[in-house]
């Protein structure tokens, strides 16, 4: 989440959340689940994660992307148009006539990493940066890394539901010189 999360940054994370807002960090369930695992895996799972501070997960496999849980911004809304151009959003809420860029339509401030591929670079390849007009359904929810050129997100994996949404950042406390509210 690059530039506005720092890495190694510590962060209070709401379990107990209203419904995600435009411009929300939600901290996202991790894209792959391992089923097989019995009740006290899965208590030795969420103990060690929160005595690690997050920092450490047993079920994480480095070789397998999409382990370990993901912060990332909401940006498109149940019921919105959207389609993405030179990795900027284009937002049409629900009932509005009118496409706006996410900087307009999002209340909250944030940094985003843009990056202008080279003129023979084959925009099939990673992370894409465009994309054609989609509709999001009435419990979804687009969410994007603010590092825009290699993030894992919603380009990839689809539009998230609120049962993907573990939790709401409310701020990162560590390092001290990041402090910063979310």
């Amino acid at each position: 989440m690059l530039p506005d999360v720092q890495e190694h940054s510590v962060i209070l994370v709401s379990m107990l959340h209203k419904l995600p807002e435009r411009g929300d960090v939600v901290l996202l369930q991790p894209r792959y689940k391992d089923t097989e695992n019995g009740m006290f895996h899965k208590l030795l799972v969420k103990m060690v994660s929160f005595f690690t501070y997050q920092k450490i997960f047993i079920n994480e496999n480095q070789n397998f992307p999409g382990t370990t849980p993901k912060l990332r911004r909401v940006i498109g809304m149940p019921g919105d148009t959207i389609f993405m151009r030179d990795y900027v959003l284009y937002i049409k809420p629900e009932g509005e006539k009118h496409f706006l860029t996410e900087f307009e339509i999002t209340k909250k401030t944030y940094n985003v990493t843009f990056y202008i591929p080279p003129a023979n670079w084959d925009g099939e390849v990673g992370v894409k940066g465009s994309f054609d007009e989609i509709v999001l359904a009435d419990d979804e929810y687009f969410v994007l890394g603010d590092n825009r050129k290699s993030c894992e997100d919603s380009r990839l994996w689809g539009a998230v539901t609120k049962n993907d949404i573990k939790g709401m950042a409310l701020f990162s406390y560590f390092p001290l010189k990041s402090i910063k509210k979310y």
